[in-house]
């Protein structure tokens, strides 16, 4: 699938994302499937997002993935599931800077190995409806920012649905656990906190679809003097197809981030543990020229609401883009 953006004004924010995946599902006679994940990404960190760090006269960042997966799933009377994942990152572009470390850019902080692994055991407790509870651990490890090497525990209590074809999900809350190699560094060598995951999809009719997603969850930082910062959010995506080829879409969503430690900031003049808010929403008409072929046109609305002013901002976003997927 490949996706290219141009820009009206700002000609640096062009880009040219690819997604290359090949899938394998095998079901077998018990409700045992097996899945298998290979994928290759390039993309870019998007404008005003907690990741990005690009100035506004420069290029986003630019990165190339390398995923592998897999998922082995039993769901009768018992339930069990193991997944497993190992992602590479490469941070690419005007922005790097060099791979040996000697020059200043995104690569010398964010090139990274991510592997993950969860086990579920648990147990039907209604018709195509499960109970469980699920341990899982990722581990991050950097190429040259040693001091972000991390590794984060989770145990948490599920349940999985699909009562009726009007309704599935599955809903995740727990805790979780995140320990860096280096605890001596500057900034926090640990945190701990309640975890949440939880996506939800409600069909009330045909041409009509409701997604909901819940999550709290760290992620990997982006800035110098922090080691993670915590997301807290929910996300409602409505689509109703008009006909096959013409479909709507409506979005709404909020996020809370906040960071691991106090930092000071040189264009406010004060120390501060970073807080932000996002607010977005948005509208889309998609346009299904062929199978393999999208057209859509979105308007989106975007702010930030931070304890650091110099990081606020509010975006209006209007897109005309295309899809291609082989």
């Amino acid at each position: 699938m490949a996706n290219i953006e141009r820009h009206s004004r700002f000609h640096r924010d062009n880009i040219e994302d690819q997604d290359r995946t090949a899938y394998l599902l095998l079901d077998f006679p018990g409700g045992l499937t097996v899945k298998g994940l290979a994928q290759w990404k390039d993309g870019h960190d998007p404008r005003g997002s907690a990741v990005a760090t690009a100035g506004p006269g420069s290029e986003p960042n630019k990165w190339f993935t390398s995923t592998y997966g897999g998922e082995a799933q039993l769901a009768s009377q018992a339930f069990a599931r193991l997944r497993f994942t190992s992602t590479r990152w490469e941070y690419i572009g005007v922005n790097a800077g060099s791979r040996d470390g000697s020059g200043v850019g995104d690569i010398n902080t964010r090139n990274r190995l991510e592997n993950y692994s969860a086990l579920a055991l648990g147990g039907r407790v209604a018709p195509k409806t499960y109970l469980f509870v699920e341990g899982s651990v990722a581990q991050a490890i950097y190429e040259i920012n040693k001091p972000l090497d991390s590794a984060t525990y989770t145990g948490v209590v599920g349940y999985k649905w699909e009562v009726t074809g009007k309704t599935k999900g599955e809903l995740k809350v727990g805790w979780l656990e995140k320990t860096f190699d280096q605890a001596s560094s500057p900034g926090s060598g640990h945190f701990n906190g309640l975890t949440v995951d939880g996506n939800v999809l409600w069909q009330p009719q045909e041409q009509t679809r409701v997604t909901l997603s819940l999550y709290r969850q760290t992620n990997e930082t982006a800035f110098a003097d922090t080691r993670f910062f915590v997301s807290t959010g929910a996300t409602v995506i409505l689509t109703h197809a008009f006909t096959r080829k013409w479909r709507a879409t409506g979005l709404l969503g909020y996020n809370h981030d906040r960071y691991s430690n106090p930092v000071f900031s040189n264009l406010d003049g004060k120390t501060v543990t970073r807080d932000d808010n996002y607010v977005t929403a948005g509208v889309g008409l998609w346009y299904q020229v062929q199978p393999w072929l999208g057209m859509r046109v979105t308007y989106t609305y975007t702010e930030r609401l931070s304890n650091l002013d110099s990081v606020q901002y509010s975006a209006n976003t209007a897109m005309i883009s295309a899809q291609a997927q082989f």
